[in-house]
């Protein structure tokens, strides 16, 4: 997030940490508790305490697009 907003950002970078690209999601980052990328795609988690939780979000980073659906999730 840039500190004039409360949009996410991500970023996919190499191992020497140089930024390949940069995404500006229409998502607020405030709200979101958690996130992870699998497979080329986003995932937002409303909670990161309880061991079961909902993804709220899913982005594709390759195809651009919102997959909008809650989820149930377990963490391990």
């Amino acid at each position: 997030m840039r500190p004039d907003s409360e949009r996410l950002l991500v970023s996919k970078v190499e191992e020497d940490l140089l930024v390949i690209a940069t995404w500006e999601l229409d998502v607020n980052g405030t709200e979101l508790a958690d996130a992870f990328v699998m497979c080329g795609v986003l995932y937002g988690l409303e909670n990161a305490k309880d061991r079961e939780t909902f993804i709220s979000f899913a982005f594709d980073l390759e195809r651009k697009n919102f997959k909008n659906k809650y989820l149930n999730y377990l963490v391990n």
